[in-house]
């Protein structure tokens, strides 16, 4: 009778003393949160008990998410675009709540990347990056020293708040290169996007209230300038509608790329048709027409990268008339205001806030420039700059670094243009592609938006923008399984059809 023996499994070697006493030991970064939380809870518990126990808390997350950096990255995808309108100081002293999570995840994420040759290269797109989110404030503090002003601390908190970009790349590049994170990322971002459009509808068509306690977790002031706005806007959870409309561009142009592509493995089909309802109708309660014509555009540049563009426009024109129907009232204010004030200008082609802006350009912004076009003028405004408020993207990059930095910002665009490009052609799953279609369509239609406001500077389009290019440069960096696969695998079917 044949026997059969179990295969030989060679015992486990033991630990040595010395790793057997390493193992569940506690770090150096462990044991000083532990003690910061105790340190600052004994500092607040007789100022404000509730502010101890918070800080408590925020110590606990903090340490449960710190040996979980992809759940890190995934979290800063979520929560850093829709806290980056929150007042400062809200309620963290100091800082934004988005700027906080940035700092956080930092600490979390790029502390732990292994040296060596373990260590990921950096790429050309992470250099344009880098060159964007620091050369700028560069040129800004080169421009100050030469010129022998000097710097208050709101000049200084203008000069570093690009940096906070270049971390939350970073991080989101670093901590989330497997494709189950990126996936969780691309949801978290959509998902977080359902109550910034709602609050934005309900601020719009709800109670005053509402609309009150918004303004007083923004803490902005633009709503009670008198004439600054004749018809009621939402802002949702930022302190101006350009910044709402400039957040509500990312999610749309991502769930629709999904949709486009037939993607269930991120969202399904009704959720992705739900968040795009949902933010068409946000974006018309802003009444931000730039953003509005972007995001048509973007659409229908989606379409016809996907072959799909006849559908694309019936789909487009539908979904926009149902987002539109609630707010018929209000887009008649608002062209009836803009009817008016283009007559009282006494060029009736030319839309009110389109020549207001031209006029504001070419009384002070372009005159207070001459001279300075090689370095810009800091992060402070011109002496003799009424109006605080560039009203373009590229008026800002001019201030702050002249000539220089505008080329730079350009040729950033460029190196997430031509990534993403490639990206989409070499994608083995219907979501990587989209990701990457999306991020093609975010960065063409920079140029446009920005004519009108900072978008690219100011709060509500970066904090997302720059999820998506981190997302797109994760994937760069992950190592490509399809190359091993056979060519009857489903993987590279998908990219077979895709590259056709």
């Amino acid at each position: 009778m044949q026997t059969f023996l179990p295969p030989r499994v060679d015992p486990v070697a033991p630990l040595s003393r010395r790793a057997a006493g390493r193992v569940g030991a506690p770090s150096l970064v462990t044991w000083a949160v532990v003690l910061a939380g105790a340190l600052g809870s004994a500092y607040l518990i007789d100022r404000s008990p509730i502010a101890a126990v918070g800080f408590v808390i925020a110590c606990g997350i903090f340490l449960g998410f710190l040996p979980r950096p992809a759940a890190t990255g995934v979290a800063l995808a979520a929560l850093v675009p829709i806290t980056s309108g929150l007042r400062r100081g809200f309620p963290v002293p100091g800082l934004r709540v988005s700027e906080a999570l940035i700092v956080v995840g930092a600490v979390i994420v790029l502390l732990r990347v292994p040296a060596g040759r373990a260590r990921p290269k950096w790429t050309a797109l992470d250099w344009s990056v880098a060159a964007f989110t620091l050369g700028g404030p560069a040129i800004e503090l080169l421009d100050v020293v030469t010129s022998g002003r000097a710097l208050s601390g709101s000049s200084l908190q203008t000069v570093a708040g690009p940096v906070q970009f270049l971390l939350l790349y970073r991080v989101i590049a670093v901590s989330l290169t497997g494709s189950g994170a990126a996936r969780n990322a691309q949801r978290a971002l959509l998902l977080a996007s359902f109550p910034v459009s709602l609050l934005a509808i309900a601020e719009s068509l709800g109670p005053a209230a509402i609309h009150n306690v918004l303004v007083s977790w923004t803490g902005t002031t633009v709503f009670n300038t008198n004439g600054y706005t004749p018809v009621p806007r939402a802002a949702s959870l930022f302190p101006i509608w350009l910044s709402l409309a400039g957040y509500l561009l990312v999610p749309l142009l991502l769930a629709i790329a999904l949709l486009i592509a037939g993607d269930t493995a991120v969202l399904p089909r009704w959720v992705l048709i739900t968040a795009i309802v949902c933010g068409f109708g946000a974006l018309v309660a802003s009444l931000t027409i730039t953003v509005f014509a972007a995001a048509v555009a973007g659409a229908l540049f989606l379409g016809w990268r996907y072959r799909r563009l006849f559908r694309t426009v019936a789909v487009t024109c539908a979904v926009g008339v149902a987002a539109a129907l609630p707010f018929g009232a209000l887009l008649m204010q608002r062209a009836t205001a803009q009817h008016q004030s283009t007559t009282q200008t006494g060029n009736p082609y030319v839309p009110q806030t389109i020549a207001y802006r031209v006029q504001i350009w070419q009384d002070q912004y372009l005159p207070a420039l001459h001279g300075h076009w090689a370095t810009g003028y800091g992060p402070t405004y011109p002496p003799n700059i009424t109006w605080a408020h560039t009203e373009s993207g590229y008026i800002t990059l001019l201030l702050r670094g002249g000539i220089p930095y505008l080329a730079i910002t350009a040729v950033m665009l460029w190196f997430v243009i031509s990534n993403a490009s490639f990206g989409a052609l070499v994608a083995t799953t219907p979501e990587r592609r989209a990701l990457c279609e999306a991020a093609m369509a975010l960065a063409l239609l920079q140029p446009l938006i920005n004519l009108t406001f900072p978008y690219l500077t100011d709060g509500g389009l970066p904090q997302p923008l720059w999820v998506v290019i981190g997302l797109l440069a994760a994937g760069n960096a992950a190592p490509s399984q399809a190359l091993a696969k056979s060519a009857f695998d489903e993987n590279a079917v998908y990219r077979r059809e895709a590259l056709a």
